[in-house]
């Protein structure tokens, strides 16, 4: 979300920087809603993706269940089939084996330098584990280095048809959707006490207002109480308060589609049980 943020409004430094967005009400208006439902789709898709995964866990343990029982078959099967010339040749292999890695324990008994044999090839495969590990985690290191932080998320919501990721944006709930833009004029109206006028801009025909965040001036521009008229008011904001706004407005997102989750689970569970079907 911090990510989806900073690429809409930048990240010049605030402290040398006074960056101020201005849009009329009916753009502020359509770009608050759209935050909410970024988070809204966020919340879908990552709780879609977890569904996918434990999906895939579950076919990845039968897959090696099955594996597992196949290769010990077959391991019995071969080791009902070996014949003493085997059995000698598998144990010349392990003395030289240990020969070359135990020098000076030649007074162990044949299940000590066997036991021995398995904690060294045990070892071997934590260090290569150990080394892969360190390959990948150097390559994170570099792709942040680059500025090309992989997101899953981000990627599974590309990875998606442009219909799914619309279905992923739409409330399940009724309701949910009048309830959002009840809060987005609540909260406008909270961050937008005050509506002046302004002379529009001498390139536009149209007639404007301004909405001066946070000035000491405010008191001597005229009220404008009704926005959903022609006369729309341009709001000025801060790019640092818009930030937070539009961050907000996307946990809410989040927020609101767990609320839809929990409701869906508790009327699952107080249906019939012969209805869930």
């Amino acid at each position: 979300m911090k990510r989806t943020v900073s690429g809409m409004l930048g990240l010049l430094p605030s402290d040398q920087f006074r960056v101020v967005v201005e849009a009329l009400w009916d753009p502020f208006f359509k770009l608050v809603i759209s935050s909410i439902k970024t988070g809204y789709t966020l919340s879908n898709a990552e709780y879609r993706l977890s569904l996918e995964r434990i999906l895939e866990l579950s076919d990845d343990e039968t897959e090696c269940k099955e594996r597992d029982s196949t290769e010990y078959s077959h391991r019995s099967i071969l080791r009902l089939s070996e014949d003493d010339e085997a059995t000698n040749e598998s144990e010349k292999r392990d003395d030289n084996l240990l020969s070359e890695n135990m020098d000076g324990l030649d007074s162990l008994n044949a299940q000590a330098k066997k036991h021995i044999l398995q904690l060294q090839s045990r070892l071997d495969s934590m260090e290569r584990e150990l080394h892969e590990l360190k390959k990948k985690n150097s390559s994170l290191q570099m792709q942040q280095f680059a500025g090309e932080e992989k997101n899953e998320l981000l990627d599974y919501l590309r990875s998606l048809s442009p219909d799914t990721v619309i279905e992923l944006s739409e409330p399940s709930c009724p309701g949910v959707q009048e309830a959002i833009h009840s809060v987005v004029h609540g909260l406008l109206a909270t961050l937008s006490p005050k509506m002046h006028a302004k002379p529009p801009p001498p390139s536009e025909n149209m007639a404007g207002g301004t909405l001066n965040y946070g000035n000491g001036d405010d008191d001597r521009a005229e009220l404008v109480e009704d926005v959903s008229i022609p006369f729309q008011p341009l709001i000025s904001i801060p790019r640092d308060h818009l930030a937070r706004l539009l961050f907000w407005c996307m946990l809410l997102g989040h927020y609101i589609r767990g609320l839809e989750r929990r409701l869906e689970l508790s009327q699952l569970l107080e249906m019939p049980s012969d209805m869930r079907l």
